[in-house]
């Protein structure tokens, strides 16, 4: 940079890209990855205040998770300036370099799995059956350990005293540690992917809906590819003659991947994906939801929500019946559902007693409470979603033939009753 010309007015710039120094480039793709999450974190907070007026878990460890991303992008743009992307000759402190890479890497770990769990407490929210749960608080558990074990397999490497120096340290298997923990990386992201399809394997929603749900979490996938190409550079810099130098691409992967890995952590809550989600059941959809948005908006739910009532399209029985399913207000949709059978017309009149008789014999209603509702979305303020579900109804009546019959017989008896 000594060499740099330079005019009147015009300031050195930060760093100059030259073949033995790549601070450049470190510097831009750090920037280009805090503002890119931070603007993915912006939209799932607009979306949370705007729509759901309500924050979930997994919503605090997507947040704790970004913030853990920005101490770690602080601590490689520091690590940096100290030399890292830059030849061994050229480095001044050594030592200032090598602890700050050192915690980098400690809070890329902590940053990548607290994401991990986010995205496992967001399919948490989706499962409505208990053996959906189970499955995902197993997953969670499973991969909460497997991110501690690679803490640990980062954080104890070599000298103990001095785990941070890995330039002219002599260390066997540290490339072996850094290959178990990208396996448990890949294993636990293709686990989290095959809960949601066990999840939605019996549901019956429409084919795009379902892809629209697994797009939104196979986005997570694609933090593999620069997962892979990371650990090529790590293993194949273990023996490099210039290793600040060569850490260049270790770290431009490394922040490709958090990034990925932050941004998938919103996709699912974008319109195309909870559009697939809102099935007019549970918490998902209650409420006013925006172009097919999932989140319910709950603002109204204390107030106009619950004087909310919506019939479902009656149907005309072969007897004459109309038969309705009732849906009340949101607040009790997932506790109980009425049937309603009410003849829609009499075709005769006559005194009190004869209509009360009538009115006795045609019209019933049959109120089912079910237990499993109460599982779901039993309590007016629940906040898990339901995918689908489906309540079925028998409803037995008798013949035209019969009720003809009936209706005759009491013709005849009420036109034989004696007459005032």
């Amino acid at each position: 940079m000594a060499d740099l010309q330079m005019t009147p007015g015009q300031s050195p710039p930060l760093a100059v890209i030259t073949d033995t120094d790549q601070r450049g480039v470190l510097y831009i793709i750090t920037a280009l990855g805090l503002a890119t999450v931070a603007t993915s974190l912006l939209i799932r907070s607009y979306v949370r205040v705007e729509f759901s007026h309500s924050y979930g878990m997994d919503d605090i460890s997507i947040g704790v998770s970004s913030l853990l991303f920005v101490i770690q992008s602080a601590l490689v743009i520091v690590a940096t300036r100290e030399g890292i992307g830059r030849t061994l000759s050229d480095v001044t402190d050594l030592d200032a370099l090598q602890k700050t890479y050192y915690a980098s890497n400690l809070f890329y770990i902590l940053s990548l799995w607290t994401s991990k769990i986010s995205n496992l407490l967001l399919i948490f929210r989706l499962s409505a059956q208990r053996a959906h749960k189970l499955t995902t608080q197993a997953i969670i558990a499973f991969t909460s350990l497997l991110g501690v074990v690679s803490f640990l397999l980062v954080a104890l490497v070599c000298d103990l005293s001095h785990p941070w120096v890995f330039v002219g340290q002599k260390c066997s298997g540290v490339g072996a540690r850094w290959e178990a923990v990208a396996a448990f990386d890949i294993i636990t992201e293709l686990a989290a992917f095959a809960v949601i399809f066990y999840i939605l394997w019996d549901v019956q929603i429409a084919r795009n809906k379902k892809t629209a749900i697994i797009t939104g979490f196979a986005f997570r996938l694609l933090m593999i590819a620069p997962l892979a190409v990371r650990l090529g550079y790590i293993v194949s810099n273990l023996d490099a003659q210039d290793p600040t130098l060569r850490q260049d691409k270790v770290v431009v992967n490394t922040q490709t991947e958090l990034v990925v890995a932050l941004v998938a952590a919103t996709v699912p809550c974008l319109r195309p994906f909870m559009g697939a989600v809102d099935t007019s059941f549970g918490a998902a959809a209650a409420g006013t939801s925006l172009a097919g948005s999932g989140y319910a908006k709950r603002s109204t739910r204390s107030g106009n929500a619950r004087q909310y009532s919506n019939e479902s399209k009656q149907v005309l029985s072969s007897n004459g019946f109309r038969i309705g399913r009732k849906k009340k207000g949101v607040d009790e949709l997932a506790s109980h559902d009425d049937i309603a059978l009410e003849p829609i017309s009499r075709s005769w009149t006559g005194k009190a007693g004869l209509e009360d008789q009538t009115e006795e014999r045609h019209t019933s209603t049959t109120t089912k409470q079910s237990a499993d509702d109460h599982q779901s979305v039993g309590s007016q303020d629940s906040q898990q979603m339901i995918i689908r579900r489906d309540v079925e109804w028998n409803v037995r009546y008798e013949s035209r033939q019969d009720e003809a019959e009936n209706v005759m017989e009491r013709m005849e008896r009420y036109n034989t009753q004696p007459r005032r």
